[in-house]
């Protein structure tokens, strides 16, 4: 726990003192990911049930899908991972953990201002440790941010369409969490515009972490992603500003 105490620290200095520094977001950048890769055993939630689904597959469907039901998309992956790089599992979990650095980090990269506050509140409300626990849902986060970084859909046009197939075949094929990631289509609505502003943003995100999430947990245990996934919305909007 201390170290990514530490981690959070250095990022606050990182935001006041170094807003839009290259060398200091790469050293942050490089140490969530050495993080993520050689993370422990133990450590995440899912990591044990992941893991028996993991040395427990083969090429036989049937082998699939125990303890834990995946979506096809992501039991493909495991069996391609598996198969073709590597059977450790902590392997693909630190593999998987990488990717979702390495997509955030595009995003922020291409999308936001200041890097260094980005990366901030990434690690700030929880949205780089979500990886450890939730890999399914920080999965499909990772494609839709890298998705995000390259296209704008700010209006509707061909990117925009584009946009919402993904989402739909990523929630599809990854974990419907990622359908969640359809709520920005809102910013086109007339009607809305005047009230997403940045304060009422900020108030939303508060709301969201301080409500939804607990009324989440309370329903449906650590099973559902509804939560989680707007806290992604938030990561992504108020990085923005």
């Amino acid at each position: 726990m201390a170290i990514y105490i530490c981690i959070c620290i250095f990022s606050f200095v990182f935001a006041i003192c170094d807003r839009k520094g290259k060398r200091s977001s790469i050293f942050l950048f490089l140490l969530l990911c050495f993080l993520t890769y050689f993370r422990g055993k133990n450590v995440g939630t899912d990591i044990y049930g992941y893991s028996l689904n993991f040395n427990r597959m083969n090429d036989n469907p049937i082998s699939w899908n125990y303890p834990i039901p995946f979506e096809l998309g992501f039991n493909y992956l495991l069996l391609f991972y598996k198969k073709y790089i590597s059977d450790n599992a902590l392997d693909f979990f630190g593999t998987i953990g990488i990717f979702y650095v390495i997509s955030f980090y595009i995003y922020f990269r291409k999308k936001t201002k200041n890097l260094n506050i980005a990366l901030f509140i990434f690690i700030l409300l929880g949205s780089y440790t979500f990886s450890y626990n939730i890999m399914r849902q920080c999965f499909a986060a990772s494609i839709i941010a890298l998705v995000l970084s390259g296209i704008q859909i700010e209006k509707w046009n061909k990117q925009l369409y584009f946009y919402i197939i993904t989402v739909l075949l990523v929630g599809f094929l990854f974990h419907n969490s990622a359908y969640i990631m359809l709520l920005p289509l809102a910013f086109h609505i007339p009607m809305l515009q005047k009230f997403l502003t940045k304060r009422n943003m900020i108030i939303c995100i508060i709301a969201s972490l301080m409500f939804f999430s607990k009324l989440s947990y309370s329903l449906y245990s650590s099973k559902t992603p509804s939560s989680l996934s707007i806290a992604f919305i938030c990561s992504f909007k108020i990085c923005s500003f």
